[in-house]
């Protein structure tokens, strides 16, 4: 695309370049194309950070497009045990409405960080609010799931062997089925590797603790302890041992699958790129 279009198309313009024969980019050709490209690829395709911060300008972001968005972080930052792509999901996720859906994908990444007593008060929070009456539903459906904020607190309390210290058997359950029931289901390239995940493997990574270390260094002792808590997860997940790895299904109910990629993926890619005014 040239830049008169890329300019143009980030102010929501319908004209149509006469070379090209491309439409300038609206709010439709993006959430057609956020259900095209993988996990790794949205994540990369341009600067969302800056985006979510001031998305006036960008006349293409849809309702929804965020959230998405902070998703692809969260399970690219688990599957690559790149804790940096949590904290952008986190970054991300500041300048979007809160809703309990929007709750429970910051306490995942609160656990995903090693900060266990956020992540329990964000999804105590979650619960609560969904009691409350509840303003314009989130609009992208395939990820905003009710089926995940209902009660999340409560299946903390219900999934913690009665005597044990705090919630964290409940917290490490709950995070490892929400990214493989509710999260990796939603990405062409995670879709199929659900039943393999596992936070044993995840903690386990010395790159994980070596950025969670320095993330609590850099906190100066005002989060919770997050060596300690990081330490006391590695220790319940290994006696747990509740990693899918077993294989149990991991389809979510009412989630759609995402349909069939153009096999010339890479011109997209391009395209969508130079569109949204992003780098590959």
């Amino acid at each position: 695309l040239k830049q008169s279009d890329v300019e143009l198309s980030a102010r929501g313009g319908a004209k149509r370049n006469a070379d090209s024969g491309l439409a300038a980019v609206n709010q439709d050709f993006v959430s057609k194309l956020m259900q095209q490209l993988t996990c790794e690829e949205i994540v990369h395709l341009t600067e969302w950070e800056s985006i979510a911060r001031n998305p006036a300008p960008y006349k293409w972001v849809y309702p929804g497009l965020m959230e998405r968005v902070a998703v692809g972080h969260i399970v690219t930052g688990f599957s690559q045990c790149q804790p940096a792509y949590v904290k952008m999901a986190i970054n991300i996720l500041k300048h979007v409405a809160v809703t309990p859906e929007v709750l429970v994908m910051q306490a995942v990444c609160q656990t995903l960080l090693g900060s266990v007593q956020a992540s329990v008060d964000l999804l105590k929070q979650a619960e609560a609010m969904t009691s409350r009456p509840r303003g314009r539903e989130p609009r992208d459906s395939s990820v905003m799931s009710s089926a995940w904020t209902n009660a999340p607190y409560s299946f903390l309390v219900d999934h913690t062997p009665a005597g044990d210290d705090g919630l964290l058997p409940g917290l490490c359950l709950y995070v490892e089925e929400w990214v493989a029931r509710a999260a990796m289901p939603l990405f062409r390239d995670t879709v199929d590797t659900g039943r393999k995940v596992s936070l044993v493997k995840y903690f386990d990574d010395a790159r994980v603790e070596t950025l969670i270390t320095v993330y609590d260094e850099k906190s100066d002792g005002i989060t919770d302890s997050i060596s300690s808590a990081l330490s006391q997860i590695k220790s319940t997940v290994g006696k747990m041992g509740i990693g899918m790895a077993s294989g149990k299904d991991t389809t979510v109910e009412g989630v759609p699958l995402l349909p069939e990629r153009p096999m010339n993926n890479k011109a997209i890619m391009a395209g969508a790129a130079a569109a949204v005014g992003g780098g590959i």
